[in-house]
């Protein structure tokens, strides 16, 4: 299981018990991998 499919299992999780703080941490983390590799995607057409 990749560190993506753990974080939105997680965060299924954590909506279905209501754990608002939770919800939100994970949402930010998915937030910035996805931030990581569209940078690496732009940097590598560059190159």
């Amino acid at each position: 299981m990749s560190l993506r499919d753990q974080l939105m299992s997680d965060l299924k999780t954590a909506m279905k018990a209501g754990e608002s703080a939770r919800v939100t941490t994970i949402r930010m983390i998915t937030a910035k991998l996805k931030d990581v590799e569209i940078a690496g995607r732009a940097k590598g057409a560059e190159g």
